[in-house]
């Protein structure tokens, strides 16, 4: 059974619509504005300095750490 001849002007049609589609699409995403944010509260600063002056990380691997006195 032989299968059947795409047409070349179908196919040029087909990439020229999802060419089209493709460039709306990122033109309509980029005319959006960025969602508003809330106004930063005052107190933000107090949440800062409650926080320890240092911090250990442990990275990439299991370490014991239970010599550290917490």
């Amino acid at each position: 059974m032989k299968e059947p001849k795409l047409n070349k002007k179908i196919v040029w049609l087909f990439a020229l619509g999802g060419g089209l589609i493709l460039t709306f699409g990122v033109i309509h995403s980029a005319g959006r504005k960025a969602p508003h944010r809330a106004p930063a509260r005052v107190g933000s600063e107090n949440r800062l300095a409650s926080l320890p002056h240092i911090i250990l990380w442990a990275w990439e691997r299991p370490e014991k750490l239970e010599f550290i006195d917490s």
